[in-house]
C-alpha cells in the first residue's frame, strides 16, 4: 500500500510525463507552437529523471527512455558523404595542397563528430557521422549539450559540421562521478554519451560543441558569393550564436 508520500510521487511522475510528452508531440508535429521553454523543458526532465530514481517508478512512456537515438539502431543518410581527412607531418604536403591558395589553420579538435540541420530557424535533426554515409539520429541526446542553439536567426536551410567535445576540466569532474569511472579520456567520454541510448542529460550539461563548417547554407541574402572562403563561414556561423574553432589567417 502507497503511503501519502509515495502515492505524491506517483502523482507527480504520471503529471510530468504527460507534460513533456505533450510539449514534444506539439514540438515535433509541427501542428501547434509548444508553450514550454527549452529551459522549463531541462527542468521538468531532470525532476522526472531524479523522481523515478527515488520512486523506483518509470512509466513505460516516460520521456527519461527516449533520449538519443532509436534502440533500433535507425540511420539517416547524410546530406554529402562524412569523409576522413588525410593527415601528414609535413609542412610540404600542406603547401602543395594550398598551392596558390590562402589557407586557414585551427586546432584539431578529438571528440565526437556532429552535424546539426536547421530549418526555419529552428533544430530539427543531429546526426553522428557513423560510416560517413548514414548517420544515426542523436538530436535528443546535442540538444542537451553547451553550444547547440534550439532556434538561431537564419531561416532558410543550414546543415552545420562540428565537433561534441569535453574539456579536460570537466572531464576530471566527470571522472570522479560513478557514470564518468569508465571512460578512459576526453574523446571516448564525449563519443559514449552523445552517442548513448540511456539517460545521461546531466553529464551531457558538461559537454559543448564547436562547429568547424558549414556543409549547406541556403539563403536569399547571403548566396556563395558572401562565401569566399572558410574563415566567412565561421564568422557569418558566430552570429548565429555558434562557437566555433579558433582562426590563424
Amino acid at each position: 500500500m502507497f503511503t501519502k508520500k509515495a502515492q505524491a510521487m506517483s502523482d507527480r511522475v504520471e503529471h510530468l510525463v504527460g507534460l513533456l510528452n505533450n510539449a514534444c508531440r506539439l514540438y515535433y508535429n509541427g501542428t501547434s507552437e509548444s508553450d514550454m521553454s527549452d529551459k522549463e523543458y531541462d527542468r521538468y526532465l531532470t525532476e522526472l529523471e531524479i523522481l523515478e530514481h527515488e520512486s523506483g517508478i518509470r512509466l513505460p512512456d516516460s520521456p527519461t527512455g527516449k533520449v538519443g537515438y532509436k534502440e533500433d539502431g535507425a540511420k539517416v543518410k547524410h546530406y554529402s558523404p562524412m569523409l576522413s581527412l588525410k593527415s601528414s607531418k609535413d609542412v610540404a604536403d600542406l603547401q602543395y595542397f594550398l598551392g596558390p591558395r590562402v589557407g586557414a589553420l585551427s586546432w584539431k579538435l578529438d571528440g565526437c563528430s556532429i552535424i546539426l540541420y536547421y530549418m526555419n530557424g529552428k533544430l530539427i535533426r543531429a546526426l553522428s557521422r557513423g560510416d560517413g554515409q548514414l548517420g544515426k539520429d542523436i538530436t535528443e541526446n546535442v540538444k542537451q549539450i553547451q553550444g547547440v542553439p534550439h532556434r538561431i536567426k537564419h531561416k532558410d536551410l543550414l546543415i552545420i559540421r562540428g565537433e561534441g567535445c569535453c574539456s579536460l576540466k570537466e572531464f576530471e569532474q566527470i571522472k570522479r562521478t560513478t557514470q564518468g569511472e569508465r571512460y578512459s579520456n576526453p574523446r571516448n567520454l564525449a563519443s559514449g554519451l552523445i552517442n548513448s541510448t540511456k539517460t545521461v542529460s546531466l553529464l551531457l550539461k558538461h559537454l559543448i560543441f564547436i562547429a568547424h563548417s558549414a556543409v549547406l547554407l541556403e539563403s536569399p541574402e547571403w548566396s556563395k558569393q558572401k562565401f569566399k572562403n572558410r574563415t566567412d563561414q565561421l564568422l557569418y556561423l558566430a552570429t548565429l550564436g555558434f562557437i566555433t574553432v579558433l582562426l590563424i589567417i
